[in-house]
């Protein structure tokens, strides 16, 4: 085991994490409302977020963690709706939680995705929540595109291949080749409907956006304001596999720019935190900070309605349950520049 495998188990068993915790006085940032809740205590007791009250109002259990917030603001767990993980490799997992993504869509991973996915939920493995397409559907043509990818060359095996991604715990389908012929790129995403998997990803460059949106493409990237003021759904994501795009990091810039194109902080930072859950139908469990929902949460110096880049300044993270201090995440952090440096 690395040095990595070793301070994440530490985290884990030791200082990762309590039987519960409680975040004294500080500013919940609720993303229905839009407003900062000041002077909260917010109980965690295992994973799951106990308790969100004024000071006072919350009997905290015996043994309960302490940490004075005054003066913290508190957001859900961030995501990021368009990564690639297992081309990283599974040290960099830990990467995401160290930058508060708790939760990912990963639209691109070899089939060991759905392994570590299993294992972080069941807490015994550091990283974000993850919601996989398994591997990406490409027209099979010339050279091999690599593992993430899976190529078909008619629309019965389009259609065979969407089953088994559905049987293998998919979330969604990834449909990833621009040139796809229109037959193999329909029968995939009829299939697709079918297994009530939504589709993500590019419509084929002879069918028209708004006629692919209605054969069943769920999502795409395009044009953030123009898109917003539409009413369009807009989802945080930042590609990271692709060139110059870094696990985690890149969040932040990808919000900073958002709010750039026009959005406010808030709409951008709702970008990455309620709305992915609503896109995902997992709202009533993530996505806000509401007792009964789970504990992903990320503890800042300072107000990010007040400025966006404030998400960067991150003193705390708790990722399932697991409150990681700002020592905790730093450690992280070290270990994942030693390795890039290697």
């Amino acid at each position: 085991m690395g040095w990595l495998g070793s301070l994440v188990v530490a985290l884990l068993v030791s200082g990762g994490g309590s039987e519960s915790v409680a975040l004294v006085g500080v500013g919940v940032v609720d993303m229905e409302s839009g407003e900062v809740l000041p002077g909260q205590t917010v109980l965690i007791v295992g994973r799951e977020i106990r308790a969100v009250a004024s000071e006072g109002e919350v009997e905290l259990p015996q043994g309960v963690t302490i940490v004075n917030a005054e003066g913290n603001f508190l957001i859900p767990g961030l995501w990021d709706t368009h990564v690639h993980v297992t081309p990283f490799g599974e040290g960099v997992l830990p990467l995401f939680v160290a930058y508060g993504v708790t939760a990912v869509r990963d639209v691109g991973s070899t089939d060991a995705i759905f392994r570590w996915r299993e294992e972080i939920a069941a807490g015994a493995r550091l990283g974000p929540r993850i919601w996989t397409s398994g591997r990406m559907l490409a027209q099979a043509r010339g050279a091999d595109p690599g593992p993430e990818w899976e190529r078909v060359d008619s629309p019965a095996a389009a259609r065979q291949a969407v089953a088994a991604r559905r049987t293998e715990g998919a979330d969604l389908l990834k449909m990833q080749d621009s040139f796809m012929e229109r037959g193999l790129w329909s029968a995939a995403v009829a299939e697709a409907t079918l297994h009530g998997l939504p589709v993500a990803g590019h419509a084929p460059v002879d069918v028209p956006l708004t006629e692919a949106i209605e054969l069943g493409l769920g999502s795409t990237e395009q044009i953030v304001l123009a898109l917003h003021r539409a009413g369009v759904t807009i989802l945080a994501g930042t590609d990271a596999w692709a060139m110059y795009d870094f696990p985690g990091s890149d969040l932040h810039s990808e919000l900073w720019h958002m709010v750039q194109a026009g959005l406010t902080p808030l709409e951008a930072l709702r970008t990455a935190t309620l709305t992915p859950a609503q896109y995902m139908r997992v709202a009533d469990s993530v996505g806000s900070i509401r007792p009964g929902k789970l504990a992903d949460l990320v503890l800042l110096d300072a107000d990010p309605l007040a400025d966006i880049r404030n998400t960067e300044r991150i003193a705390a993270v708790v990722a399932n349950g697991r409150y990681l201090d700002r020592p905790a995440l730093d450690l992280l952090l070290a270990e994942a520049r030693r390795v890039h440096q290697r």
